[in-house]
This record gives C-alpha cells, sequence and structure tokens, in this order.
C-alpha cells in the first residue's frame, strides 16, 4: 500500500529553497527523503558506537600513543616515539 504527502516550501525562506532545491535535484525524491529522514532520526538517537570507538583509535594512532591493559587491569597510556630522559638532559646541561 503506498500513501502520499504533500510538503509545502516557502520559498522566501533561506531553508525551505535549500531543502526544496535539494529535493528537487534529486531524481529518486521519495528514497532521498526517506533516507534523508533516517539520518536525522539515527543521529538524534546518537552516534554509532563503533564508529565513535573507530575515530578514537585513529586518533591515539595519529598521536603515536599506545594504550594497553595491565595484568591489574588498569589502563597504561605510552608514546610509541617517547624521547629518552636522556636527550633531555644532554639538552638542559648545555
Amino acid at each position: 500500500m503506498k500513501k502520499r504527502i504533500n510538503l509545502s516550501f516557502d520559498l522566501e525562506r533561506e531553508e525551505d529553497r535549500v531543502v526544496y532545491d535539494l529535493i528537487q535535484s534529486n531524481r529518486g525524491k521519495t528514497k532521498f527523503v526517506i533516507d534523508a529522514v533516517l539520518a536525522f532520526e539515527n543521529k538524534r538517537e546518537g552516534i554509532d558506537i563503533e564508529q565513535f570507538k573507530n575515530a578514537v583509535k585513529e586518533a591515539i594512532i595519529e598521536v603515536g600513543l599506545s594504550i594497553k591493559v595491565d595484568d591489574k587491569n588498569n589502563v597504561v597510556i605510552e608514546e610509541e616515539n617517547q624521547i629518552p630522559d636522556d636527550l633531555f638532559n644532554m639538552i638542559s646541561g648545555l
């Protein structure tokens, strides 16, 4: 069963005009509206936890950190490309 919804846009309002133009420019207008509404609802419900985890992992890798859990379940954060203390001591001695 198909249902039809009528929408009206006030083309004098900027947001209405932008949305109207976006919908009109798409061949599959119904599919476009369905995808947009579902994406909006998913975004309102919160972020996808897997996307969040992947973003955090990428950020950790980019800054060069290594995160591990020790045998007591404590989180240990280490810099992978850590500058040795000897180098700092040598520079401060100059």
